[in-house]
């Protein structure tokens, strides 16, 4: 990432970018969910196409995952590096929820014949659970949120401090609920 963005810097001995401070840390978390988001929606596009041409699917649900997926990536990333402007994130916003509700009509259509499509259609139930988890997480304004946050930053300097916190722990379970299914897909 950028070294001008604040909350982070780059330290080449591990390689990798890491919060130096508490106060930016939530404008360097910010940045980190855009862009895990941003790469994991491409990834998604890319998995779903064959599968919808593959199952003999509706066309017009590529269009919408497509639009989904470029409203997430752009905006997203706009919202990271180029400015903190509200309607960035509320057409990134957008760009999820269009993705997840052609998940589930994806869900509703998809016909398994097999074991293999049985278990490719269960990795999906579980990506869309997956979604409700975050969204819940990222969207619930809840008097819990400030200690969420405050713990993953936290968690970056001291990683015992935020396991007590059971946000923290539902946003880990997200985060790796999206790797394994991601995973099992490929």
């Amino acid at each position: 990432m950028p070294a001008h963005l604040y909350g982070s810097r780059y330290n080449p001995k591990p390689g990798a970018t890491e919060i130096i401070s508490q106060v930016g840390g939530k404008d360097y978390l910010a940045r980190l969910t855009f862009v895990y988001h941003s790469i994991f929606i491409l990834l998604i596009y890319a998995m779903m196409v064959p599968l919808v041409a593959r199952k003999g699917l509706d066309e017009s649900i590529l269009d919408l995952l497509g639009t989904g997926a470029v409203l997430t990536v752009i905006r997203g990333l706009s919202c990271s590096y180029l400015s903190h402007f509200h309607l960035w994130h509320g057409i990134f916003i957008t760009g999820l929820a269009m993705l997840f509700f052609t998940g589930l009509m994806i869900l509703m259509k998809f016909r398994s014949k097999d074991m293999l499509e049985v278990n490719i259609w269960i990795s999906g139930l579980f990506m869309i659970l997956g979604a409700i988890i975050g969204g819940f997480l990222g969207s619930s304004f809840m008097d819990e949120r400030n200690y969420f946050v405050n713990a993953l930053i936290a968690s970056k300097f001291n990683p015992d401090l935020a396991e007590s916190n059971s946000l923290w722990r539902s946003l880990t379970a997200h985060e790796h609920a999206m790797l394994i299914c991601l995973n099992s897909f490929i």
